[in-house]
């Protein structure tokens, strides 16, 4: 079974403090602070929504044994850093580049054996194999963008407390706007 491990978060959200408050036309730095924190709620709901990192992060994701195609979770995938595994005799490697090839242009991301290669033996026990990669946008798309902006306005709106099911029911309403751009899937 494959587990993953977020490395390194994201060093900016997808929107800025600057943009967001344009967006909600807000001009004093009174709520600063709020708007920040929404911005990342509202990204992370995006990443869970849109099952894509909007922004670029690392990741380390196991796996027990090789497998023809070892997939991987989180897209999209900008690079593999390292492939690295647990020997036979429980000492830590890393596999040469020379033997393996990651397949970035297509989804989900895939590493796998270069042509003519082996996989070496590894260790019998669970993560034996770990692969670090950095998935998420360069450049996020616009429409990711948008839902991040409209879903902190919604959360700055309806901060105080409101009628129960009010703030789950635009939400669901903005997600239904944006249902035909969500990649369907495993997370």
């Amino acid at each position: 079974m494959a587990g993953i491990v977020l490395v390194t978060a994201p060093a900016i959200e997808p929107v800025s403090l600057v943009e967001a408050k344009l967006h909600l036309r807000v001009d004093s730095r009174d709520d600063d602070s709020l708007i920040s924190s929404q911005i990342k709620a509202a990204s992370e709901r995006a990443r869970q929504y849109f099952r894509r990192e909007n922004s670029q992060s690392t990741w380390d994701q196991t796996f027990d044994e090789w497998e023809e195609y070892l997939v991987l979770r989180k897209k999209p995938i900008i690079s593999v850093t390292s492939v690295t595994y647990v020997d036979p005799d429980g000492a830590p490697q890393t596999l040469a580049t020379s033997v393996w090839e990651v397949t970035i242009n297509r989804e989900p991301g895939l590493v796998r054996r270069k042509f003519n290669q082996t996989w070496p033996a590894v260790r019998s026990h669970e993560d034996a194999i770990t692969i670090r990669y950095v998935a998420g946008y360069a450049v996020v798309p616009e429409l990711q963008k948008a839902y991040v902006k409209l879903l902190v306005a919604l959360l700055y709106e309806f901060r105080e407390p409101t009628i129960t099911g009010t703030i789950q029911a635009k939400i669901e309403d903005l997600e239904a706007a944006f249902s035909g751009e969500r990649m369907v899937g495993a997370v």
